[in-house]
């Protein structure tokens, strides 16, 4: 399994329920949610895991309760981190595009390896669009007060 240049289009958030297929996303969600297995709630930002994988780190560092698996719940302290660890990644990339740079916060079970065959400016640029999406989802939760809750698969 690997993946080519038509994939990159995991790195495209996704808003409305109807446009989710099976159980490989992570959701963020601005706000409470009404209980510890409620998903696919209207309002979400839902991200591929195959593109989430490539800003994984990101949230490891904002919180240590983070895990890839569970739902857990960000506080204004962790949104904070998480915008700055994000808006830390975006300069990098946008100093450099090289594989290292690309591949700094990734944490998948199958490794770099996987993306070998999709040149580093076809994913440079989609990769971006997502970091900035998401940074801006976590910034309308700490600008209206609510917590940002990560769904992980």
């Amino acid at each position: 399994m690997g993946y080519s240049v038509i994939d990159v289009d995991v790195f495209t958030p996704l808003i409305l329920p109807a446009e989710l297929e099976g159980t490989n996303y992570f959701e963020l969600h601005a706000g409470e949610i009404a209980g510890p297995q409620r998903c696919w709630i209207p309002g979400s930002l839902c991200v591929r895991d195959s593109g989430f994988d490539f800003m994984c780190e990101c949230f490891h560092a904002a919180s240590t309760d983070f895990d890839y698996f569970e739902f857990v719940r960000f506080g204004p302290k962790e949104v904070d981190l998480l915008i700055s660890e994000i808006q830390k990644f975006e300069t990098d990339l946008l100093g450099s595009k090289s594989r290292e740079v690309l591949f700094s916060r990734y944490a998948s079970i199958y490794g770099t390896t996987i993306w070998k065959e999709v040149p580093e400016k076809a994913i440079a640029g989609p990769l971006l669009s997502l970091l900035a999406a998401v940074r801006n989802y976590a910034q309308g939760a700490i600008n209206s007060g609510k917590p940002l809750w990560v769904l992980g698969m």
